[in-house]
């Protein structure tokens, strides 16, 4: 390549490269400027990198509370009766447990554990305000 004294990137692309521009200032950075950025490149990442959980499902029910718990006969992409419904319930909160998972009274001796996506609060008719 030393002997057509072309730059690599004008042999492929048919111009030149340029350099990156600083769009406020619209100098072309320093090395100086390149060596502080790159050494600051992990503080610069963990600023703008998410926050990691395993768990992003919150909810605010407590103990008490009336909820509907979806009923696990639908799933997607099985036919199902349209006329099932999609809710079951509504039954009691008895105790919050770990990890947003709830104990649900479902009859009078029966409990049973599901987690906060499985659950909506239940609002009575006789609660609305119309």
């Amino acid at each position: 390549m030393s002997r057509l004294k072309l730059s690599p990137a004008k042999l492929v692309y048919g111009r030149e490269i340029r350099l990156p521009k600083d769009n406020i200032t619209g100098k072309i950075p320093t090395e100086t400027a390149r060596t502080v950025e790159l050494s600051n490149i992990n503080a610069i990442r963990n600023l703008t990198e998410k926050e990691k959980t395993n768990n992003t499902y919150t909810s605010n029910l407590q103990p008490g509370d009336r909820v509907m718990v979806l009923n696990g006969v639908l799933r997607k992409g099985v036919m199902i009766n349209k006329d099932c419904p999609r809710y079951d319930g509504p039954y009691e909160v008895t105790e919050k447990l770990t990890n947003n998972t709830y104990r649900v009274k479902l009859d009078y001796d029966t409990f049973k554990t599901y987690h906060a996506s499985r659950l909506i609060r239940y609002f009575s008719r006789a609660e609305w305000n119309l």
